[in-house]
């Protein structure tokens, strides 16, 4: 390889070192919204009653019913605040809702014949409930974080022997499925609402890695 052409290899990666360890407005907004959009906000059902399935987190999910007679009126309204988000969710076209008894294990022991709703996802709902998460089958993440502007940071200043900056971000929510602008749902899950009322500001930690800045959620 000629000297001319082993110099311009060189400057070439050494300027694209440079790149990755600019502290600039750029190179924050392309660090955060890379993280933004692996992790997207999500909503996850309490896990109440008793699963169909041989898996405890998967579906259906049957629930006893808030109906049933008999009940004193401090059980009704913990029977409906459990089936609420379900419900929800049966509303907006994730969950599908059956009536199903079941038998409940009693505290003297043998059971009790109970009557219940047996909530299973949708098509819709196995669309769209969050495959990234291993074991927990009732999460589902709506819309796209899209970063707007870096309002301030700081330094880099050294903190533990790394260089890392606190940058202050605006964002929004994009590309918003339907089934969160339902108003069961969003009158259920009031982060839905706080996250969709108009642009966000958070802050962020980022660090300065031999691969260049990095969220802190990251690493």
């Amino acid at each position: 390889m000629r000297p001319a052409t082993i110099w311009l290899t060189a400057a070439l990666l050494l300027t694209s070192c440079d790149k990755l360890n600019e502290s600039d407005k750029n190179t924050f907004m392309s660090v955060i919204g890379h993280y933004l959009t692996k992790t997207p906000p999500c909503i996850t059902l309490p896990q109440h009653g008793w699963s169909g399935s041989d898996d405890e987190q998967d579906f259906p999910v049957i629930l006893a019913s808030p109906a049933e007679p008999d009940l004193s009126e401090a059980e009704r309204r913990e029977r409906r605040e459990d089936m609420a988000p379900y419900e929800a969710l049966a509303s907006a076209g994730l969950l599908s809702a059956t009536p199903k008894g079941f038998d409940e294990r009693q505290p003297g022991g043998g059971t009790r014949r109970v009557a219940g709703i047996a909530f299973d996802l949708t098509d819709a709902g196995k669309a769209a409930r969050d495959k990234r998460r291993a074991g927990d089958s009732a999460t589902f993440c709506y819309g796209t974080p899209t970063i707007d502007d870096i309002l301030r940071y700081s330094g880099p200043t050294e903190a533990v022997g790394m260089k890392v900056s606190q940058v202050r971000y605006r964002y929004h929510l994009a590309d918003l499925p339907d089934w969160a602008t339902n108003p069961k749902v969003r009158e259920i899950f009031p982060d839905i609402r706080r996250e969709t009322a108009g642009p966000q500001e958070r802050d962020a930690t980022l660090i300065l890695t031999n691969e260049g800045w990095k969220h802190q959620g990251e690493l």
